[in-house]
């Protein structure tokens, strides 16, 4: 009831387009923005090697793109918040191969710091709890350049051995979960770290991706 109260009272700007949010309910987007989300989810048109296929929800040029980097870069975990509700909504409705845990994808201590949020695990947590499976923040990222700041030919490179998995997979199938896959670089460094401690499938599920 307070969080309609305030929209009311205090209404902010939605974060795809930046006009008045009203009595939205605690959402973060506007009623057109909201109406060009996409109503499922897609593959993305890469060659993920060594994962078993990867997904995401929405173009990165569209007004879920724009609320990401609001969210990462303002920043505005609730919107990233909102956006995770959205995503794992659409996972559901989609029906994601079986796995029965959930890993972000992790930022450096750094970046965390300096942004105040760490998206991908907000986006987990958010799926995993849509879709009963359990969170493991198991993958660990090494110091290095920002892939964002890197050129596309060179973020293979930059993180071929960024990322180690802290225990045993033993087994496991799993989520990765990323806010953007762009060359698909870090996802497979991710997914090669969690195959190397034993995970016996990693899916990957990304917010967003120009490659839809």
């Amino acid at each position: 009831m307070w969080t309609s109260v305030l929209d009311v009272c205090l209404p902010t700007d939605c974060s795809g387009c930046g006009g008045l949010l009203w009595g939205q309910g605690g959402s973060r987007l506007c009623t057109e923005c909201v109406e060009e989300l996409p109503r499922g989810l897609w593959r993305v048109s890469l060659d993920l090697e060594g994962l078993d296929g990867g997904f995401a929800w929405a173009p990165y040029d569209s007004p879920a793109g724009v609320a990401l980097r609001r969210g990462k870069y303002r920043p505005d975990p609730g919107t990233v918040t909102d956006l995770g509700r959205r995503l794992a909504e659409a996972g559901t409705e989609l029906g994601l191969p079986p796995t029965e845990l959930v890993v972000p994808v992790p930022r450096s201590f750094g970046a965390v710091l300096r942004a105040g949020v760490a998206p991908s695990e907000v986006l987990a947590r958010a799926v995993a709890k849509r879709t009963s499976r359990r969170v493991s923040r198991v993958l660990r990222r090494s110091r290095g350049p920002r892939q964002a700041a890197t050129r596309r030919d060179l973020r293979r490179l930059n993180v071929e051995h960024a990322y180690r998995a802290t225990t045993s997979m033993s087994g496991s199938s799993v989520l990765l979960v990323d806010d953007v896959v762009t060359t698909g670089a870090t996802a497979e460094a991710c997914g090669r770290a969690l195959i190397e401690a034993g995970a016996r499938s990693v899916v990957l599920l990304a917010l967003c991706s120009p490659a839809l």
